[in-house]
């Protein structure tokens, strides 16, 4: 009896561990970027975009860019996933031309809550012609760990570039108030780090590689509020090689980060 009893002690912390990792609701931030060339459509550099998070099944998250007006229906995949829901995205027209699209994301549905610890998707999907659009999707994990992803060009998606912290105190508006950027980028030797702080803060920015991994500490220390700017010469840390790297910011408050390439 008593082993009956003890192997169902075991029974339910097992099931308890289980349903704590299933509940699991870890929230961070997602920095995504994506740099997209001209297909052989016939809208001459014109096209319309979606960018979208849905987890492995499909199931809709939430949009974070959307670009288009009048053709709007060769968005598909999208507008299936989404039935249309930009609920936090930055949206606008349709795009003249190319370039690279960065969005981060709270880990938050359109409901503002946390969704749950797993695996989840990036989707993309863009058209230049009158015809459903070419898509793509970049898998990634939601957890308690640190994550980059740095995929494989696919089609006319390029350079495509994921990072994935956890943070207990992380929102997209006081993301958004750090006005973080490094230029220029490519760096090839010296670069100037711009960012904003709303108020004084203990501030750390520093240099990943594609792993995660910590490869310098450009800036630590408490910084009043306002403007600032921090000049680094890439030639300084003997480790670093060509490539691409990811820039994070910790305020405390708020964690950024950005992809930049070193050449």
């Amino acid at each position: 009896m008593k082993r009956l009893v003890l192997l169902a002690s075991m029974i339910v912390l097992c099931l308890a561990n289980i349903t704590t990792k299933v509940d699991a609701q870890t929230a961070g931030t997602l920095t995504f970027s994506v740099t997209t060339t001209e297909p052989a459509g016939n809208y001459s550099n014109v096209n319309v975009i979606a960018l979208w998070i849905a987890d492995t099944n499909g199931n809709f998250v939430k949009t974070k860019i959307r670009y288009a007006s009048s053709r709007i229906q060769y968005l598909n995949k999208w507008i299936t996933a989404s039935s249309y829901n930009v609920v936090d995205a930055v949206t606008g027209a349709t795009r003249n031309g190319h370039g690279t699209l960065t969005f981060t994301w709270n880990s938050t549905n359109v409901s503002a809550a946390v969704v749950a610890d797993g695996y989840y998707r990036v989707y993309i999907q863009m058209s230049d012609k009158n015809a459903a659009g070419n898509w793509t999707y970049v898998q990634f994990l939601k957890d308690g760990t640190a994550h980059s992803v740095t995929p494989a060009n696919s089609g006319n998606f390029t350079n495509m570039a994921l990072y994935w912290t956890p943070s207990s105190g992380i929102d997209e508006a006081a993301i958004s108030k750090l006005k973080f950027a490094c230029t220029p980028n490519p760096v090839s030797d010296v670069a100037t780090i711009n960012y904003s702080l709303e108020t004084l803060s203990d501030v750390t920015i520093s240099l990943l590689d594609l792993n995660g991994r910590n490869i310098a500490v450009l800036a630590d220390g408490n910084q009043p509020a306002g403007d600032h700017q921090l000049q680094w010469d890439a030639r300084s840390i003997p480790q670093l090689s060509k490539g691409i790297y990811f820039l994070r910011i910790n305020t405390g408050s708020a964690t950024a980060v950005k992809k930049i390439i070193v050449r």
